[in-house]
């Protein structure tokens, strides 16, 4: 009778708090009862907020605005806010999060946690900035000897953030301007991933996320928000994450894929419509534009064997100008010479329709889009550019943002015929080994999804995996002057890492040429790099590879020698075993 008794109670809590969600009236979660069903239970929120109320910015005149105190109730919410079935609905008709300013939000940190925020301009610089301010008072409940990570990719977070006193540290999945001298003095760690493989990382808990800290567009009416132009790896950080507050900002373009997010799914919300930090388009030189120009001839040449027959031919027209032809599908990656590759693509008239497949998108992307010859949805993980750019991202709906899992799988590339992967680098050397991110013994960049691009460019059919870069690159002298030096290197050294191993890459393009790689000696590959390396420098490399030569042929010679020697001694060693 008693339990009969209690399963009617819940089912009327149950519709009662339904009823008053759909209505708008709110529902305090103490009015629970102890023992309820698991879909009543989906109402007790454990941020201590009053559920139920009208989404953020719809607030009935009159109601009172939820402000936390200097240091809210913290809980794990993960359990609940990943619920799913009856209980993750109810949650996103009833549960809203509590309002509280940015000061109060960073007072939520604690010392030690793993503070995730995302890539590019979705970083909340209103939290972050308050917790640098928390960082400099002494009795602010941070400490070096624990301090707080700020796990992420993010080049745009304040650089006051990461204190001398390193209370604040970055544990940095991708080296922006913004931590690398944090890095470098030791305050910090960097830690080297291939980007498609972070969200699988935080998944397994590899790389722990406490809080996620990230910036939203307002609630549409049914409650959902969007990261705007960062989708990456947070669909994978807020699903581990025990605690999010995210920053409300209309300025925020909406857009569609795995951006979006259901306002039920945050704990907190900072209502504060600041700018957002501009990303200014990279500046496109002369070089960029020849090396753009190599590039495009590459990416649109057509592959080699026998010419097809005229039936093939007539049908493969038909398919391009249905949009569902053979066209290429090109990937662009971060600087200059993708964005010009891009513009490059707009203009040139071989080119009649492609698609985009692409980690980052840019002004560039932007650019050949409005050209009229991208077909399909844009397919990315992430955008950045200035406040122009993210005007034209805001509600439009031929862009698709998709997490980076997906977008940067390498298999899933490897089944797009044609593709075409565009990424820059530092230094190649004469074997084809790539460094994309160290510079003189210091972290400088990250691999991003340099070789998830370069390994599905290989495995699709006619697919070109490129890397493209100046030949040259002016660095100080020593003396107050500048001096040039060769991009392209005899051996990557000491102060390199390798980010593309040789037998990834495909093709290296410089200002001078295309040096295609795949199926080469080593020999004939330092002979094809020397010759699209600067005219200044190539006396040098051809004497760098003879050099070699020579002492491969000097140490057989000795090898020889001493087997002579021992054969005349009548103790000749056995013939290796094969």
């Amino acid at each position: 009778m008693r339990s009969t008794t209690m399963r009617t109670r819940s089912r009327a809590v149950l519709a009662i708090a339904l009823a008053a969600a759909f209505a708008g009236l709110p529902v305090a979660s103490q009015a629970l009862p102890e023992r309820s069903s698991a879909a009543a239970l989906a109402l007790a929120t454990p941020t201590r907020a009053t559920v139920g109320l009208p989404l953020l910015g719809e607030r009935p005149a009159g109601a009172p605005i939820l402000v936390a105190e200097a240091a809210p109730e913290r809980k794990d919410t993960s359990a609940l806010r990943n619920a799913r079935g009856l209980r993750g609905f109810v949650r996103d008709l009833t549960r809203r999060p509590k309002e509280i300013d940015a000061t109060a939000a960073a007072n939520l940190l604690r010392a030690g946690d793993k503070v995730y925020i995302p890539v590019g301009q979705v970083t909340s610089s209103c939290v972050l900035g308050a917790l640098a301010d928390r960082a400099k008072q002494p009795a602010g409940g941070l400490s070096a000897e624990k301090p707080v990570e700020i796990v992420g990719l993010s080049n745009v977070a304040p650089r006051n953030l990461f204190d001398r006193e390193g209370k604040v540290v970055p544990r940095a999945l991708f080296c922006g301007a913004n931590v690398r001298d944090a890095i470098a003095a030791g305050r910090g760690s960097f830690v080297p991933a291939y980007f498609g493989r972070i969200p699988r990382m935080m998944r397994e808990g590899k790389i722990p996320v406490d809080v996620a800290v990230i910036q939203v567009s307002p609630p549409d009416k049914l409650g959902f928000v969007t990261l705007g132009p960062t989708a990456a790896e947070a669909p994978a950080a807020l699903e581990k994450a025990k605690l999010v507050i995210a920053q409300v900002n209309k300025n925020l373009p909406r857009t569609k894929g795995d951006t979006r997010l259901h306002i039920s799914k945050i704990d907190y919300v900072v209502k504060n419509d600041q700018p957002l930090v501009p990303v200014p388009a990279a500046e496109i030189t002369e070089v960029d534009r020849q090396i753009a120009k190599h590039v495009v001839g590459l990416a649109l040449s057509k592959p080699e064997g026998g010419k097809p027959g005229l039936l093939k031919r007539a049908v493969g027209a038909v398919k391009r100008a249905l949009g569902c032809g053979d066209m290429p599908t090109f990937q662009f990656g971060i600087g200059g010479i993708p964005d010009a590759v891009a513009q490059e693509l707009s203009s040139t008239p071989e080119l009649k329709a492609c698609k985009i497949r692409s980690e980052l998108i840019g002004p560039g992307t932007r650019k050949l889009v409005e050209s009229g010859k991208v077909k399909g949805k844009v397919v990315y993980t992430f955008g950045m550019g200035d406040e122009s750019f993210l005007k034209w991202m805001d509600r439009n709906g031929k862009l698709v943002g998709r997490a980076v899992d997906y977008v940067n799988d390498s298999a899933k590339i490897g089944k797009i015929k044609n593709m075409v992967a565009v990424n820059s680098a530092l230094r190649v050397d004469l074997s084809g080994q790539v460094n994309a991110q160290y510079v003189k013994g210091e972290w400088y960049s990250g691999v991003g999804g340099q070789v998830d691009f370069l390994r599905g460019a290989m495995l699709s059919k006619n697919g070109k995996g490129i890397i493209a870069l100046p030949s040259t690159a002016s660095i100080p002298d020593g003396k107050g002057g500048k001096k040039l030096v060769s991009k392209i290197v005899p051996r990557l050294g000491e102060e390199d890492v390798v980010t593309s191993n040789m037998h990834d890459v495909q093709y290296v393009v410089t200002e001078f040429g295309v040096a295609s790689l795949e199926g080469k000696s080593d020999l004939e590959r330092a002979r094809a790099l020397i010759a699209i390396s600067h005219p200044q420098f190539r006396g040098e490399l051809i004497a760098a590879i003879d050099a070699q030569a020579a002492a491969r042929k000097q140490a057989e010679q000795k090898r020889y020698d001493k087997f002579l020697e021992a054969q005349r001694a009548g103790n000749a060693p056995a013939p290796a075993a094969h």
